[in-house]
């Protein structure tokens, strides 16, 4: 940090709950920033099953309650933001209280159409606030999870110049390899025998994400590998309404009964304990892949689709984990993962992780972010454009 002691920032959320990486990672930073030191107040639209945690951290400012968004944000250096539905509400909100605002982008620009589509129809799908989205954004800085991810946001108009690459990070304490205790505790009570190899997957239900392909993979291999188990943990969102409910119910059908179903679990941390291996197969491209890290930080070997910024993860000697997320490739990979030396495979990957990818080494990038805004709103006193 600066020589200021005590910088104040000001989350700006939609809902205090774990219901996907995004808001677990927005949580993990302002627990990373006020290790550092900062002062954190967290402005709100709904309490979740995150709120006790965000309260260990932070000062709670409920919408619905005394304080306006623009109340919380005029008693912060900054305003900080996650959610791309969210970032015209907060720049107007500092725009009250002249307060600087610095994004991150964890989605891709999904407003673009892509390919032939674009040429014929238009790029955009929806007319899209410049002082937002374009070289003309009023936003101080954004980070992206990935190079990836960024590439996409600077093609689709946004300044490179006041975007950086902040790749995700866990925290070691919390994402670790199990003791035989650990282990053997989260197997006995998810009812896992000692000797069944288990592969996972932690993620919403969404055909986006490959669990189809994974589970239709695993009955191709299931019984050349016994005994193996798969375990899926994760319900499809709450958007997606009765089609992610009819989805769900369709998958739990065509598993064999060696699939075991855990919905969504708020103890992941726990849960990786039990695998052996974890597979995030992903058909769309990934902006990241928080679990991946996740995973491996637990001593948990990782296949995952080639899409996106995974191979931003999976480098050097970990390139084998990266697949094709088709069904005929992830049966394949498997029968390789699964017979190979998984010893290695862990060791690479708490490696790689605790190299490149924990907390600590992101809070401090967000930091430097944030105190670089602080310090160029010092000097020019408005907000700049691009």
């Amino acid at each position: 940090m600066d020589d200021r002691p005590a910088r104040r920032v000001a989350f700006v959320s939609e809902h205090l709950e774990g219901a996907g990486g995004l808001e677990l990672f927005e949580l993990a930073i302002a627990e990373g920033l006020a290790a550092l030191g900062w002062q954190v107040v967290v402005s709100f639209g709904a309490a979740g099953d995150l709120a006790e945690r965000w309260g260990a951290v932070a000062e709670m400012a409920p919408l619905e309650g005394a304080l306006s968004r623009s109340e919380a944000v005029a008693g912060a250096d900054v305003a900080y933001v996650h959610s791309p539905h969210l970032f015209r509400p907060t720049l107007d909100a500092a725009r009250e209280t002249d307060r600087p605002v610095v994004a991150h982008l964890h989605l891709p620009p999904f407003h673009l159409r892509a390919g032939w589509k674009g040429l014929v129809r238009g790029r955009h799908r929806w007319e899209m606030d410049d002082t937002v989205y374009s070289k003309r954004t009023h936003i101080e800085a954004f980070a992206a999870v990935s190079d990836f991810t960024r590439n996409q946001w600077v093609s689709s108009g946004l300044p490179a110049d006041k975007v950086r690459v902040i790749h995700n990070g866990i925290d070691p304490a919390t994402y670790h390899p199990p003791t035989q205790f650990e282990r053997d505790r989260i197997r006995d009570e998810l009812g896992l025998g000692a000797d069944e190899t288990v592969i996972g997957y932690v993620g919403r239900i969404d055909l986006l994400k490959g669990v189809e392909e994974l589970i239709d993979a695993y009955c191709d291999v299931s019984d050349e590998l016994a005994p193996t188990r798969l375990v899926i943990a994760g319900a499809p969102t709450r958007d997606s309404g009765d089609e992610g409910r009819r989805l769900s119910e369709r998958l739990r059908a065509k598993s064999p009964a060696s699939v075991l179903w855990l919905g969504q679990r708020t103890d992941v941390a726990r849960l990786y304990h039990a695998f052996d291996f974890l597979a995030m197969p992903s058909r769309w491209d990934e902006p990241f892949g928080l679990v991946l890290i996740e995973a491996m930080a637990s001593g948990v070997p990782v296949l995952a689709g080639r899409r996106g910024g995974v191979p931003e993860i999976l480098t050097g000697e970990l390139e084998r984990c990266l697949v094709t997320p088709d069904r005929a490739a992830i049966a394949a990979a498997l029968r390789t993962m699964l017979s190979c030396d998984r010893s290695e495979l862990v060791r690479l990957g708490i490696d790689l992780v605790s190299a490149r990818f924990t907390l600590a080494r992101t809070a401090r990038a967000v930091e430097q972010m944030l105190s670089e805004v602080i310090r160029g709103r010092g000097e020019t006193g408005a907000i700049s454009g691009g």
